[in-house]
């Protein structure tokens, strides 16, 4: 009986530890996902950086049109009959990731066709 009675105690003190421990994560893990949707951009603030940007491209400034092209043009390969551009958007968050790289190719008749009707 002595021995089970210690048992119970050893049972009783290992789960108050582990009790405490579970209530210490939950309390950091709180912490954790408050700052989380604090620092969480919203789709619409993403929106209104990418439209000033668009803005600025209609600026009577060259430097600022340019400075907006390398923010978002990374290569441009002029080839034969195409026009390839590969871009990059990045919108810096606390996660990581990177840019979202992409490239868009255009046919060079279609946009002389397209522009020459302007």
């Amino acid at each position: 009986m002595v021995t089970y009675g210690l048992f119970i105690r050893a049972l009783t003190d290992k789960l108050k530890t582990l009790e405490n421990k579970k209530a210490t994560l939950e309390s950091l893990y709180q912490e954790w996902h408050i700052k989380q949707q604090e620092q969480i951009i919203s789709l619409e603030k993403i929106m209104e950086i990418l439209n000033s940007y668009k803005q600025a491209l209609h600026s009577d400034n060259p430097l600022v049109v340019k400075q907006v092209i390398e923010q978002f043009v990374k290569k441009v390969i002029i080839k034969t009959d195409t026009i390839e551009v590969n871009l990059a958007v990045s919108v810096h968050t606390t996660g990581g990731g990177g840019a979202y790289r992409f490239k868009s190719t255009a046919n060079k008749k279609v946009l002389k066709e397209f522009y020459s009707s302007q």
